[in-house]
C-alpha cells in the first residue's frame, strides 16, 4: 500500500527507527531505500507513546526536489503565540532521511508511525 501523503517518520517496528521503502512509482528505482527516524522520536514506538507526543515541526514549503528537504522539530511543551519551547529536548534538524514521500511503499518493515507533513496537491 502506498503512503497517502508525505510523512515524517517518527518510529518503526525496527530497532532505532529504521524502515525500508520502495519508490519505483516515483523515480523508477526498484532498489529499496533505507530511512531512519530521528533519534528523539524513534523511542516512541507504541500508539500510546506516539499519542502523547507534543511539540512543533517547522518545514520548508513543498518543492519538486525529491531528495532535498529541510525542517526542524522540537518536542515538549510549547508556549502560546509561538514564542518558543518551554521545556523540550531541543531543536533537531530533519532531512530527506526522515521523509516518506506520497506514493512510496513500505517494504520489509512491519509498521511505522508517521505524521503527515504535505497532503493533496502540495506533496513533494
Amino acid at each position: 500500500e502506498q503512503f497517502p501523503a508525505d510523512l515524517l517518520l517518527l518510529s518503526s517496528s525496527e530497532e532505532q527507527g529504521f524502515c525500508f521503502i520502495e519508490t519505483s512509482n516515483l523515480d523508477g528505482e526498484t532498489s529499496l531505500k533505507l530511512k531512519k527516524a530521528s533519534d528523539i522520536t524513534a523511542k516512541y514506538n507504541t500508539e500510546a507513546a506516539v499519542s502523547s507526543l507534543k511539540g512543533r515541526i517547522e518545514c520548508e514549503h513543498p518543492s519538486e526536489l525529491m531528495y532535498e528537504f529541510k525542517a526542524r522539530m522540537a518536542l515538549g511543551s510549547w508556549e502560546s503565540r509561538g514564542r518558543g519551547p518551554k521545556k523540550n529536548e531541543g531543536w533537531c534538524s530533519l532531512s530527506h532521511q526522515e521523509l516518506l514521500l506520497r506514493g512510496a511503499s513500505l517494504r520489509n518493515t512491519h509498521w511505522i508511525f508517521g505524521i503527515a507533513l504535505y497532503t493533496g496537491v502540495d506533496t513533494k
